[in-house]
């Protein structure tokens, strides 16, 4: 499957992270602060299923790479997962091609 996550051993800690879609396995894991929305299977610990309300995901599934490059990943106000996750909101920056949005968690 497409993994969202998959964590191998055992006692590793997931924290004030998100999980869009996938799947995840993460045998023996704990882990608080976390936000999950359609994962296809598994979950995460210390998870709350919820729209982490992005501005601008990709719109189809599964999307292009040309899709994920312009899709933009920082949170719209109300967003269940503000404070979470990291200041990289697109893949376009992750690759260096743009800079760090104003208000990124």
């Amino acid at each position: 499957p497409n993994w969202a996550i998959e964590v191998a051993g055992q006692s590793n800690t997931i924290t004030n992270s998100i999980f869009y879609g996938g799947a995840s396995r993460v045998p023996g894991s704990t882990g608080t602060g976390n936000i999950t929305y359609a994962l296809r299977t598994g979950t995460i610990p210390g998870a709350t299923n919820a729209d982490p309300k992005f501005v601008g995901p990709p719109t189809t599934s599964p999307p292009t790479l040309q899709q994920l490059i312009a899709a933009d990943f920082s949170l719209s106000p109300g967003s269940p997962a503000y404070g979470k996750g990291a200041s990289i909101t697109s893949v376009a920056q992750l690759l260096g091609q743009s800079p760090v949005k104003a208000g990124a968690p």
